[in-house]
């Protein structure tokens, strides 16, 4: 089973879809850079939009 994370669901204001395949789903409202290896701890998709990249 797929383990979908959404990383910062804050800075979209839209309906997602949650796909049709077995699946667990977790939403946070925002991430910081600091957070996100532990919450991606796990995932096997990750969807994001304006978490800060710290390896850049």
């Amino acid at each position: 089973m797929e383990r979908i994370v959404f990383l910062d669901r804050d800075s979209i204001q839209a309906d997602i879809r949650h796909p049709g395949f077995p699946h667990g789903w977790q939403d946070h409202h925002a991430t910081s850079a600091a957070q996100v290896t532990e919450r991606l701890n796990g995932a096997t998709i990750a969807i994001s939009n304006a978490v800060p990249d710290s390896t850049c």
